[in-house]
């Protein structure tokens, strides 16, 4: 995963254009394959679908096996504030006064006698289909048919969802997508259905009814029901990731809001389409999921003007954050008090709120992007994506167009431009930190205390007058620290086993030489293990012993370095038995704002939580001394 970032930050700092045209690249194919799924229908041929006219639809050239269903979209009969059944079209005495009406869309949309109708009613539609055959397992798929109806194949009802009523008060709404085989009689069979709405935001014919074979139709749904979960656990997933991300850095409270566009996405998902939270919950009165729906779509937007506001917080306006936060409470409280009647009322003016929202959204984006903020570009193609999908399902929710609804495939998309962004933060701080970490590695590499060289040079020159081999053994010490201070190529993380020890022996026989018998050294070190270390691991630790472990003591003492193996770990245990620190003073020795707490623990401390997400061990007693141990996989060591 760190190696992915890396590689993920540095191609797309390089390549930033190649990054954009990729990303929209993937928005277009994304949509091009959503739109056709939806344009088509179910359809596997690209022969155009007839439509009905003036209440006939004519099939006598269709295949349902080869061509697959059909949507029985069109011009139908329509009579208004009538509740007409098939026997009462077989009187010839009686005469209905019908209007050629479109379908699908809501009759909130129709006009008659000059006069647009209401969205509260109750009508009948017909249609006359004719087959140049009777297929056999033909069936009709009421999808997601809100209105509560009643639909008959020529005298026999097939199906009923709710009661339908022409009294407000005996009106019942449910919801009930449903599967009907049917058995036509003749060729030409009239298809009545009985509509109506007191209660749902749109009264009608909003989706229209398919014809098609029951096999293929019923793969079809099933096929819609994976998809659905698909989006739902996806959308799900990833708001819940977003929101434990914020319980973990709670200062960044973008990723708090994002997770909860996630969830309400993710609730909203089920709540569209087949409306599956429904079959899950049948029990549930069917306005508490209308009541969510509208709660989710009012608190969406809100929480994704938060969300842009702390990622660009320089370009969005405080008042316009305001706003939104004012018109989401509004519109979520009408939701949760008033009964669907009345709430149905608000939907309009909260959509004509959202355009000027989005407009204003928009600005934010271009504005940010003529000013190159940071994964503007992403987050404005990610939007305007959503705004075009956004789009498609109102138009899908009036009737205008039938393409379905997309709007989860729009926050899908958007969540995988999120996760590029937070990929890319994430490579970036992890770059950065690396960079630090190596730059002070370097610095401790070749820092060459003045006082410690100074005092080994003195202490050379007085050997110098009483032993000239023991001089030349402290020269030769002198050196290989020195050398070993210098030697660690500035790319290069890892060292010898080897290379650490004899670095770690130059400077405890430096140190020996100048303390006398107030230092004692004791090596227990296993010569059969060979392996790397992160470079420059050991030699401070040991030093941070003699420093401040054994020199305060006035009687001096002991430091013993231990390197052995256990099963599959390499074990290095520093100990001595010098004054030992507190918890303030260990806690001090671990923060790396505290200089003279200790030589380079915290670089090591991060060095090894890092690349083995281990921590290194301190117990240390006041008075008694400290060990510090760490312990490295030895599989790992051996493969670097």
């Amino acid at each position: 995963m760190l190696l992915y970032s890396k590689i993920h930050y540095l191609l797309y700092e390089k390549n930033k254009f190649l990054v954009l045209k990729t990303t929209l690249s993937i928005f277009i194919i994304v949509l091009m394959s959503v739109v056709f799924s939806g344009c088509t229908e179910h359809q596997s041929t690209d022969k155009k679908p007839p439509k009905a006219i003036n209440g006939k639809f004519e099939l006598s050239d269709w295949d349902f096996q080869k061509e697959g269903a059909i949507l029985l979209n069109g011009q139908w009969e329509f009579y208004w504030n009538k509740l007409l059944y098939p026997e009462d079209f077989n009187q010839s005495t009686v005469s209905h006064k019908n209007h050629i009406v479109a379908v699908p869309t809501s009759w909130r949309n129709y006009q008659i006698e000059d006069k647009k109708l209401p969205n509260e009613g109750y009508a009948t539609y017909r249609l006359l289909v004719d087959l140049d055959y009777i297929p056999q397992d033909l069936a009709i798929n009421t999808k997601a048919f809100i209105s509560t109806c009643r639909i008959w194949v020529d005298n026999k009802e097939i199906f009923q969802t709710g009661v339908v009523s022409d009294n407000p008060n005996t009106s019942k709404d449910r919801f009930k997508p449903q599967l009907i085989t049917i058995h036509p009689q003749n060729k030409q069979f009239y298809i009545t259905v009985q509509i109506s709405n007191f209660g749902c935001a749109y009264g009608g014919f909003v989706t229209g009814l398919e014809l098609g074979n029951i096999h293929l139709l019923n793969n079809e749904n099933n096929k819609q029901a994976y998809v659905d979960m698909f989006l739902f656990g996806s959308i799900l997933i990833m708001g819940l990731y977003h929101i434990t991300l914020y319980l973990l850095r709670r200062k960044d409270c973008s990723t708090l809001y994002f997770g909860i566009i996630c969830l309400l996405i993710a609730i909203r998902t089920l709540l569209m389409g087949q409306m599956l939270l429904y079959s899950f919950l049948p029990s549930v009165p069917l306005h508490i999921f209308l009541k969510l729906s509208m709660i989710t779509l009012y608190l969406a937007l809100t929480f994704f003007v938060m969300f842009i506001h702390i990622v660009f917080p320089l370009d969005t306006p405080r008042w316009f954050v305001r706003f939104s936060q004012a018109i989401g409470l509004f519109f979520f409280t009408t939701a949760i008090i008033f009964t669907e009647k009345l709430g149905n009322l608000f939907i309009v003016p909260y959509e004509i709120i959202s355009v000027f929202i989005l407009i204003v959204l928009l600005s934010v984006l271009i504005k940010a992007f003529l000013k190159k903020r940071e994964s503007s570009i992403l987050v404005l193609s990610a939007v305007l994506f959503i705004i075009l999908i956004a789009i498609n399902d109102i138009l899908n929710s009036y009737g205008v167009i039938s393409t379905g609804f997309f709007i989860p495939f729009g926050v899908f998309i958007f969540i995988f431009v999120q996760s590029f962004m937070l990929s890319r933060k994430f490579a970036k701080a992890f770059f950065h930190e690396e960079q630090l970490l190596k730059s002070e590695l370097r610095m401790l590499q070749a820092q060459i205390k003045p006082h410690f060289l100074f005092n080994t040079l003195n202490t050379i020159i007085c050997v110098c007058r009483e032993s000239s081999e023991k001089a030349e053994e402290l020269l030769l010490n002198l050196s290989n620290y020195l050398r070993c201070g210098f030697s660690f190529k500035n790319d290069d993380e890892f060292a010898d086993l080897e290379t650490e020890l004899l670095h770690v022996k130059s400077y405890l026989h430096i140190e020996k030489a100048r303390f006398l018998d107030k230092l004692n050294i004791i090596f227990d070190i296993d010569t059969n293990i060979h392996c790397k270390v992160p470079a420059y691991i050991i030699q401070p630790i040991v030093e941070n012993s003699v420093r401040h472990g054994i020199l305060p003591c006035k009687d001096g003492g002991t430091v013993r370095l231990t390197v052995k193996k256990n099963n599959n770990m390499l074990i290095i245990i520093v100990e001595d038995d010098g004054v030992g620190m507190t918890e303030e003073k260990l806690t001090a020795l671990l923060n790396s704002s505290d200089k003279k707490a200790g030589i380079g623990i915290s670089n090591i401390q991060n060095r090894i939580q890092r690349i083995y997400g281990k921590s290194i061990k301190i117990k240390s007693t006041k008075g008694i001394g400290t060990i510090v141990t760490l312990e490295l996989p030895l599989s790992d060591a051996l493969n670097l």
